[in-house]
């Protein structure tokens, strides 16, 4: 961590810009020393980069530029598959209203909030997807919870409503089986800043669901896709049932224009490119 923050400073002595963006408000990890790098690289940077109004909003640092730069589509994964053919691949009848949660859960609040909103979403075809379905939080020492999540592990082998699939990292061509296979795309976050859910989604002409919380809230409201207050069911329940009805107007199609217009990945990078130009000329005059 000391190097770290002295070459930092070797940098800024020389008068170079240095670009910080904002993922998180904190990290993933709750080990100590990347804690204290969160807190303390700020101070370093001449710019922080938001992937949305939210964090700008809620920012203490003043002093420092602050520029909001969206996050890009992911328009460079495979995207040659059809619903048909995904859904064939994982096993999922055609006729499977099917909703996909994409990536890790982080805690068990996650997991909670997926399975409690999927018990309430009222669809007699509905199916839940995920790449990844985490064995144990700390279980060792509960049995019987331990013997119901491994239950609910084994449940994509007789059960129509459940494809859980337990994949240490799904590969680039991959991705496209769990987007296309899906209706909607549930983001179970409960206090994170941003997601990549949101433009991946979008990429591939999904509906979204997601939390009220940071730039994620934002963006769905922005965008016309439903979110919830994490906590409350009904608000979950409420914003699931909602998403239905938009997959039936086509919201998810709306969605990819909304993208390639606004989030496409040669915008986003000239986004990028002229800050830098920015600060190159405003420093140069500075001189």
């Amino acid at each position: 961590m000391d190097k770290l923050f002295h070459y930092l400073e070797f940098w800024k002595n020389k008068n170079t810009k240095i670009i910080i963006t904002k993922h998180n408000e904190l990290p993933h990890s709750k080990k100590s020393k990347i804690l204290i790098a969160y807190q303390n690289i700020y101070k370093y940077a001449d710019v922080i980069i938001h992937l949305g109004e939210k964090s700008v909003d809620n920012s203490t640092f003043n002093s420092i530029r602050n520029s909001i730069i969206p996050h890009p589509l992911y328009e460079n994964l495979p995207n040659t598959l059809t619903q048909l053919e995904s859904r064939e691949r994982l096993g999922i009848a055609t006729d499977r209203f099917v909703i996909c949660c994409f990536g890790n859960y982080r805690n068990q609040d996650e997991l909670n909030l997926t399975i409690n909103a999927f018990k309430k979403f009222k669809d007699s075809k509905k199916t839940l997807l995920t790449a990844k379905w985490p064995k144990l939080f700390g279980w060792k020492k509960e049995p019987t919870k331990r013997l119901k999540h491994e239950i609910y592990l084994k449940r994509k082998h007789f059960d129509k409503r459940y494809c859980l699939n337990n994949i240490e990292y799904v590969s680039e061509s991959d991705i496209q089986l769990y987007l296309n296979a899906c209706d909607i795309v549930f983001i179970p976050r409960i206090d994170t800043l941003n997601t990549g859910n949101i433009p991946l989604a979008f990429t591939f002409g999904k509906v979204v669901v997601g939390p009220e919380i940071g730039n994620i809230g934002s963006l769905l409201q922005r965008t016309g896709n439903p979110s919830f207050i994490p906590g409350e069911l009904s608000s979950v329940e409420q914003a699931l049932n909602q998403a239905k009805t938009l997959v039936l107007a086509d919201k998810g199609q709306e969605n990819y224009r909304f993208g390639k217009q606004h989030w496409n990945v040669n915008l986003v990078a000239q986004m990028h490119l002229d800050l830098y130009k920015d600060l190159i000329l405003n420093n140069d005059s500075n001189k």
